[in-house]
């Protein structure tokens, strides 16, 4: 389920002709994490290689703070799993890559403005 929203993510950025472009995350840390917070950002820990990598920490903001509840709600109940898959069949990464750097850049976002 979470690869075919990212193949459609991907067919719509594309379709735009958006051009990703990052920010820089220097200012995103560990401390962003809010103590108790429910999410988890599994997939992105995967992705971007640990749970407190800036892009990370960006993406689970963007999850538990900017995401449409019914995404949210989906990957709190299969994004560990999904993780999990993503690490046993590294090949599948690249198809989900675009839409966790896109979390990621929107989760910086709002943490600029927050901060």
């Amino acid at each position: 389920m979470l690869v075919l929203v990212a193949v459609v993510s991907i067919g719509i950025m594309r379709s735009f002709g958006k051009d990703t472009i990052y920010s820089t995350y220097d200012n995103i840390n560990e401390s962003m994490i809010v103590a108790g917070d429910p999410g988890g950002c599994w997939v992105a820990s995967e992705l971007f290689g640990g749970w407190y990598e800036p892009k990370t920490v960006a993406a689970r903001y963007y999850v538990n703070n900017m995401a449409p509840l019914w995404f949210k709600d989906l990957y709190l109940a299969h994004g560990e799993k999904f993780a999990q898959t993503l690490h046993k069949h590294p090949m599948l990464k690249p198809l989900v890559r675009p839409l966790f750097e896109h979390f990621a850049e929107q989760g910086a976002k709002l943490i600029e403005k927050t901060s």
